[in-house]
């Protein structure tokens, strides 16, 4: 790997997160509380395209996003389709979505079947975030643990198998993935390689067998 550059897409007065290339290369799609149009206190979806050698002026996918919304972890699994997750302005609710490609970028949300339908313990865990590799055989998922008082526990990740009979029961990962800490932003570097973040502190990685 070459050593990183910066590349001009920041504000420096808004975070920009979540970085992620769309398949053909051709959109950098990251979420960022730049306000657009209003500043509505909560991070959303924009993109930048590629021009020659570089990246153009960076703008907002306002059809993908909901503005008082939390629109974060964008990724791209089977298919051509934005996947991301849109946490409510109060944190009890997040939801997964989907927008598809346009001319332009990408259209307006609607929601995501692939995670809707996977078996997860959502009475007892608050789904954050899932993703699957690029052949649909794998699955990994950001739970927190729904705590007597109403609060949320750090996060994990669990891993789902898919096969001719449909998905395998949710696993947490063990082996030295999951902490008493928080373990999230997962994302996969190829089909059985995973990437995710411990403590907002520092990149991991794990080969799911």
């Amino acid at each position: 790997w070459t050593l990183p550059t910066l590349e001009p897409l920041g504000d420096s007065t808004a975070s920009s997160m979540y970085p992620v290339l769309s398949p053909d290369g051709r959109l950098l799609i990251f979420s960022t509380y730049r306000p657009a149009g209003g500043d509505s206190g909560n991070a959303n979806l924009w993109a930048a395209r590629r021009e020659g050698d570089g990246w153009g002026p960076p703008f907002p996918l306002a059809g993908a996003s909901t503005p008082a919304n939390y629109d974060a972890s964008p990724w791209f699994g089977p298919g051509e389709e934005l996947r991301f997750s849109s946490t409510s302005p109060d944190w009890r609710e997040t939801s997964p979505r989907l927008a598809r490609p346009t001319r332009d970028g990408y259209g307006g949300w609607e929601p995501d079947p692939v995670l809707d339908d996977l078996p997860l313990p959502r009475t007892t865990h608050h789904v954050w975030s899932g993703i699957l590799n690029r052949t649909g055989t794998l699955a990994v998922v950001e739970l927190s643990e729904r705590r007597a008082d109403g609060t949320l526990g750090d996060a994990d990740l669990w891993l789902l198998r898919h096969d001719a009979s449909g998905w395998s029961a949710p696993v947490r990962l063990g082996q030295g993935v999951n902490t008493p800490g928080t373990e999230n932003f997962a994302t996969f570097a190829d089909d059985s390689t995973l990437v995710f973040v411990r403590d907002f502190s520092r990149f991991l990685r794990v080969r799911l067998r």
